[in-house]
């Protein structure tokens, strides 16, 4: 800011000089007189734009900087939000059990920065989520879990457990309208999976939608990637689909009524059974196994 300041002051300078000399103010008798004064007042209100025109200039510098430093400082705390989302999503106890109330946490923080900054964070999000869904739910993960999955409720953290408790009986609630409250639930739908897992299936949704409805670009979308995640007995209904893999994926007892966008080919690629709740004009695959209600009535 100095050098322009510099630069402006040599021009007046050289602009005084130039016009003194087309002038003549120096001429002697009445005229001489005249000519000065009104080179004076020139000179003055030339000096009186300049002085405006480099006091406009320099406070359009300082906005276009303090705009930058605002700007950097947002994306280093978007950076902060989303390096804690990240460790909360891990988040264990002392003896390596999942700390429920602080990876919903991370999980919505996530869905929070998703819609905070779309140009940078939204695919991004997609991509960690579906990478979460996929690691904790794939057939690996469950044959090296524990025998005993059933939590300790005694030692279970009390807001842990009325989380559980809570999104249970609301999913519950939701399958029962679904699928019909007269109907037994059979065994894959009882399978239900972990209340983290339910609860990003039900995020990626509802970032889906802002690309839906257009409060994102479908260019800034990524790939819901839930390829050989066990989905038995998860509920899925209203869900938006384009652009989603179930390669390998389990969906025996799973609920996708309302389902959008869900094409005959997704469904051919991934695995499930009669149990699985299928959106309106989608049939099950071929492929498919038969449920355990329709195996019991063959077997009688």
């Amino acid at each position: 800011m100095i050098i322009p300041a510099l630069v402006g002051i040599v021009l007046y300078i050289l602009l005084f000089f130039a016009l003194w000399w087309f002038i003549r103010p120096d001429l002697g008798g009445a005229g001489g007189a005249t000519q000065k004064r009104n080179f004076a007042q020139l000179m003055a209100q030339i000096a009186g734009g300049l002085a405006l025109l480099f006091g406009l200039y320099f406070t359009w510098r300082r906005v276009e900087i303090s705009q930058r430093t605002l700007e950097t400082q947002q994306d280093q705390q978007v950076t902060e939000r989303f390096t804690r989302a990240i460790d909360q999503l891990g988040a264990t106890d002392e003896e390596g059990n999942k700390r429920l109330e602080i990876r919903l946490g991370g999980i919505y923080a996530l869905e929070r920065i998703a819609q905070d900054s779309p140009k940078r964070d939204y695919s991004t999000v997609f991509e960690v989520l579906s990478a979460y869904v996929r690691e904790n739910t794939s057939r690996s993960t469950k044959e090296n879990a524990k025998p005993n999955t059933e939590p300790n409720t005694e030692a279970e953290h009390p807001l842990r457990r009325r989380l559980r408790r809570l999104h249970t009986v609301f999913i519950s609630r939701e399958a029962e309208q679904e699928v019909g409250a007269d109907q037994p639930e059979t065994e894959s739908q009882l399978n239900r999976p972990p209340t983290d897992v339910q609860a990003i299936l039900e995020v990626l949704s509802r970032l889906r939608k802002l690309e839906e409805y257009g409060i994102v670009s479908e260019e800034l979308g990524a790939a819901i990637d839930l390829r050989e995640a066990d989905l038995s007995g998860a509920n899925l209904s209203g869900a938006t689909f384009f652009r989603a893999y179930f390669i390998r994926a389990n969906l025996s007892g799973a609920c996708l009524s309302g389902a959008k966008e869900l094409t005959q080919e997704q469904l051919e690629q991934a695995n499930g059974n009669a149990t699985t709740a299928l959106p309106e004009g989608r049939e099950m695959p071929k492929s498919w196994t038969k449920g355990e209600r329709e195996q019991t009535e063959e077997d009688k």
